[in-house]
């Protein structure tokens, strides 16, 4: 199909839109309400076009083309209809820009400049629209409206929730929640990157910066399995806000993770107690003190590791603990049972995309992966659930099963599979079955059912790199111990890495690590109410958002991170390396093997990271496994 654009004759594709055809030859038309990730609403008039054989100008977002069409974006007709829309959108605008957290950054600001009139035909009063309180992470000025309902759209298609609508008419139209209540949604900060205008703001960012005084920095969040990319907008050495990089929604515990390097327990000095009191010291004389402590071959030794610690922390912990002997180790720090964990998975993204049905086993996704919960709506699979309780699940469901006997649900789910869907099926897990004491057999079971009818499997995960971690033989101790009975072992020395277990293991008595005799050393970027009253040593290490480092996502995926600020803290790998009298970084080759792998020194780290990223992720990506990652815990960090 052919479609002249103004004057140049294009191809087009059936069923696409002038909007699209326009955004494909990167000719600009001005929008308001079309968001290409949302449906089409067609309300704000704005991308008005002229077309041949139309009595009137036609809105580009939503008139397909046909062939031979004749669109011109650029003709007086255009304009003059462009112009007159934007000055009604206008008329009761305030004028506010020099106060707005919008400002240098407002679509309607910039549209206002290139298409807009600069006199206009409105005298009367403006209207005042009362604000709405959506919650401790939205700011509203609803004067500012514009009424695109873009929020209205993304509620309903993107988080299942209709919260906010379009309430009265005419010039009496607000939006707002249908209840007084807050937005409750694990991906309601996206709402600010939506709104075109000045409506919705970021709510801990308001007042405290202007958009060009922010540097730009990209990111990869490690609160999402998926290894989020974000930009983070920083001033002075400080990360203001979070936002996305406009490939994918991000949610909240995301977006707002950076406020926990300005916590009132982020530290950034060693402490060592003395006389039962923390006292602060440098770093040489706190890593001596830890040396002297591991030396001790008499002494019993355990470690809990953190299953966020990037690959290159793996790498040197492995030989930090085959050094000092520290046999009993493990980061499965949320399963109830010794074993091999969770198993690998074998789904893809691709897979994913194509899936025809998912079935749920144990993963209740609005909560543990908002955005895979995002994903999966958009794509609108059948859905099939098995829970052994009820789960206020936002995604629609076409067959559920409640029960605790898995066994039977699983053969009832299988048997319900295999008479109505043949291929492009996958099982989800989640913290419903890595919680189980019988987690392993269930794992068996359902790699067992999945097989009998072609299903690929994604298992979730609770640590950002569990899997990298699972392969470096980080939880089979000599004794084939689980966390909780390494807790409970009255060992002499214990290492915490990256880790509170109070705040990490599930049901953990406060009373624990008891035993005031043990030594205990903690790597931590936070200083917790109880790594305050139980550490000997505490060794401060920066955060993702403060270092570089790699880790792989749930999809099999290698993703970098750099830091976007600087701190006075090290990172753990600088003092790993300290230890271990390694001289400058290293990357290592992740051999194939499962157990034991060796440490073969690769590559120095250079100052050219994305140089020295593509080359180790040839090295690592084919024998990575996937991940994904609790949620922050606002309580403690």
């Amino acid at each position: 199909m052919k479609v002249w654009l103004n004057d140049s004759l294009v191809e087009a594709q059936s069923g696409q839109t002038i909007i699209e055809i326009a955004d494909e030859k990167n000719i600009k038309i001005p929008r308001f309400c079309y968001h290409k990730k949302l449906s089409v609403a067609a309300n704000c008039r704005m991308c008005l076009v002229e077309v041949n054989n139309s009595g009137k100008t036609v809105p580009a977002c939503s008139t397909k083309i046909t062939d031979g069409m004749k669109i011109s974006t650029n003709s007086n007709a255009t304009k003059l209809s462009q112009r007159a829309v934007l000055e009604f959108l206008l008329a009761n605008h305030p004028l506010d820009c020099p106060i707005c957290d919008q400002g240098g950054e407002c679509e309607l600001q910039d549209l206002s400049l290139k298409y807009g009139s600069s006199s206009s035909s409105f005298f009367e009063e403006k209207r005042v629209v009362k604000d709405n309180d959506l919650g401790p992470l939205i700011t509203t000025n609803m004067t500012r409206c514009i009424h695109c309902t873009r929020c209205v759209r993304f509620g309903e298609e993107v988080c299942g929730q209709k919260e906010l609508g379009v309430l009265n008419r005419g010039d009496s139209s607000e939006i707002k929640t249908y209840l007084k209540s807050w937005v409750n949604n694990e991906l309601s900060g996206n709402l600010v990157d939506l709104c075109p205008v000045g409506a919705l703001n970021d709510k801990p960012y308001a007042y405290s910066a202007r958009t060009w005084e922010l540097n730009e920095k990209p990111g990869i969040l490690l609160n999402d399995c998926l290894g989020t990319p974000v930009l983070h907008h920083v001033k002075q050495n400080t990360i203001k806000r979070t936002v996305s990089n406009g490939t994918q929604w991000i949610a909240d515990y995301d977006r707002y993770s950076y406020c926990s390097l300005y916590a009132p327990n982020k530290i950034n000095t060693p402490l060592i107690r003395e006389n039962n009191v923390l006292v602060e010291k440098n770093y040489d004389l706190a890593i001596k003190n830890m040396i002297l402590e591991l030396s001790s071959q008499s002494k019993t030794k355990g470690a809990l590791v953190s299953p966020n610690t990037s690959l290159e922390e793996v790498n040197l912990l492995y030989s930090f603990f085959e050094k000092y002997n520290i046999q009993n180790k493990d980061f499965r720090l949320k399963e109830d049972s010794p074993g091999k964990g969770i198993p690998h998975s074998n789904l893809s993204k691709n897979d994913l995309l194509n899936t025809k049905c998912i079935v749920l086993i144990g993963a209740d996704l609005d909560k543990e992966l908002p955005t895979l919960s995002a994903i999966i709506r958009e794509i609108n699979p059948d859905i099939v659930s098995l829970h052994h309780s009820k789960v206020n699940s936002l995604l629609k469901t076409k067959y559920n099963i409640i029960t605790d006997d898995y066994h039977q649900g699983l053969d009832k789910i299988t048997k319900y599979i295999s008479e109505n869907y043949a291929g492009n099926i996958a099982f989800i897990t989640g913290e419903g079955i890595y919680t189980q004491k019988q987690a392993v057999n269930l794992y068996n079971l359902i790699s067992k059912n999945a097989n009998k009818i072609n299903a690929r499997i994604l298992n979730l995960t609770y640590g950002a790199n569990y899997q990298a971690l699972h392969k470096y033989n980080f939880d089979f101790s000599n004794k084939n111990l689980s966390t909780k009975q390494i807790v409970n072992s009255n060992f002499d020395t214990y290492i915490w890495y990256n880790t509170c277990p109070l705040t990490e293991i599930p049901n953990l008595p406060k009373e624990s690590f008891t035993n005031r005799k043990a030594k205990i050393i903690c790597f931590t970027p936070f200083l917790t109410d109880y790594i305050k009253e139980k550490a000997d040593v505490i060794l401060p290490i920066t955060t993702p958002m403060e270092n570089s480092g790699s880790m792989v996502n749930i999809f099999n995926e290698q993703i970098f991170f750099k830091p976007a600020v600087k701190t006075n803290a090290k990172s753990g790998y600088e003092i790993l390396s300290e230890v271990l009298n390694i001289e400058n970084f290293s990357y290592y080759k992740w051999n194939s093997c499962f157990y034991n792998p060796p440490m073969v020194k690769y590559q120095e780290f250079s100052e050219d990271y994305s140089k020295s990223s593509k080359f180790v992720s040839n090295l690592l990506l084919s024998n990575s496994a996937p991940y994904i990652v609790k949620r922050l815990n606002k309580s403690e960090k």
